[in-house]
């Protein structure tokens, strides 16, 4: 506070505050409410970083007027795109809606990406450069993680190192495609390794690998494979997955059936209540509606609903995001529908 004065008077004014939720003698909340008292009329921006991520910040960041919101650990490019994207809003904005990690992430089209590798040195190394590149990263740090992890997660892109314990890259490679034929949806990856030996590649191609790069990791290299698949291996967009879905449950169609009949009438329902909620400012309501559809969605593996509900639950009392739910619902139900004309009863 002493800082922004001084500013102020030297006519130096501050357009950003970046706070801590947590601090000694004054905490996060107090010191936005307090910049929102001293500079009513074009104070700075807020950004609040909590390493707590209690239910309910994002509201109370909302009602301090504090624009965007990010827990602990922060990546630097996430950082980054969070600054930009307040600042862009000017210093005094109408413009609704909390900046959150969620809002930056997707609308970033950057992937969700795999990186199977045990060597640490590595793995720090390739996960800075994606993430500079403004991707997601997951590690795994054995081909049997990275199995799991490619059935747990909704991916993009693996990286995948050819020797590893447990389960080398190759076997885990042909662990993932034998899957893939059932789910009927591939998965792009990569072999990393430190060899580059005679029939390497071949090696990789014939386990089932889509690409090659050697180690140690050069960073044009790895930035040029990113940018291929980033623009050439995103599919058509779309609501739901009913192959992923059916894995979900076994293959049974029948199940699938159902569930899809259930939420076609349940899940306007739950809507419903959630626009209710909203119009009379009950958040306990609103939150137990949008934990009730980020349930019933992940059953039949609707991502783009079950991110938003995900979102609204511990974050948002806004319209933004209900209208972002009315909208997926839209969509969803008129994807379950095309489905089950396809599926002969």
């Amino acid at each position: 506070l002493e800082a922004l004065e001084r500013a102020k008077a030297a006519n130096e004014a501050f357009a950003l505050v970046i706070s801590d939720v947590q601090m000694p003698g004054m905490d996060g909340f107090t010191l936005a409410g307090e910049i929102r008292r001293r500079y009513p009329d074009g104070g700075p921006k807020i950004l609040m970083l909590s390493s707590s991520a209690q239910r309910g910040e994002g509201a109370r960041c909302r009602e301090a007027g504090i624009a965007a919101y990010l827990p602990k650990p922060v990546q630097q490019s996430e950082l980054l795109n969070t600054i930009l994207h307040v600042m862009a809003r000017g210093i005094q904005t109408a413009q609704p809606g909390l900046v959150t990690r969620y809002s930056i992430r997707k609308g970033s089209g950057g992937m969700r990406i795999l990186l199977a590798e045990d060597n640490a040195v590595n793995r720090l190394v390739a996960t800075r450069i994606i993430e500079k590149s403004g991707h997601e990263v997951l590690a795994a740090v054995n081909g049997r993680e990275a199995v799991e992890m490619t059935e747990d997660e909704t991916l993009d892109l693996v990286f995948m190192d050819v020797q590893m314990p447990e389960m080398d890259g190759l076997e885990a490679t042909r662990a993932i495609r034998q899957r893939e034929k059932t789910t009927r949806r591939h998965l792009p990856i990569v072999a990393m390794t430190a060899h580059a030996m005679k029939g390497d590649r071949e090696r990789c191609i014939d386990a089932g690998m889509d690409d090659y790069l050697t180690k140690p990791i050069r960073t044009p290299e790895l930035i040029e494979v990113l940018k291929r698949y980033r623009s050439a291996s995103k599919p058509p967009k779309t609501s739901w997955n009913a192959a992923q879905a059916l894995e979900r449950l076994s293959g049974n169609e029948d199940l699938l059936a159902e569930l899809i009949t259930l939420f076609e009438t349940e899940g306007p329902k739950i809507l419903a209540e959630a626009q209710t909620a909203l119009a009379s400012h009950d958040g306990e309501s609103l939150e137990r509606a949008a934990h009730s559809l980020k349930g019933a969605a992940g059953y039949l593996h609707a991502l783009e609903l079950v991110a938003t509900a995900r979102e609204l639950e511990p974050e948002a009392r806004t319209s933004v995001l209900v209208g972002q739910l009315s909208e997926q619902m839209r969509r969803v139900l008129a994807e379950f529908e095309a489905y089950t004309r396809k599926v002969p009863s």
